[in-house]
């Protein structure tokens, strides 16, 4: 494998932690839209 495939992989699993982040957020807190909107905006 290259170092450009190992870098793309790296960046996907980073955004792949980020939204699972956001989703357990919105899932705890996000009983509002506003609330929603500020956790999104984090």
């Amino acid at each position: 494998m290259s170092l450009g495939g190992i870098a793309i992989g790296a960046m996907v699993d980073a955004a792949i932690v980020m939204i699972e982040n956001a989703h357990k957020h919105l899932e705890d807190n996000g009983k509002n839209s506003n609330k929603r909107l500020q956790i999104i905006k984090k």
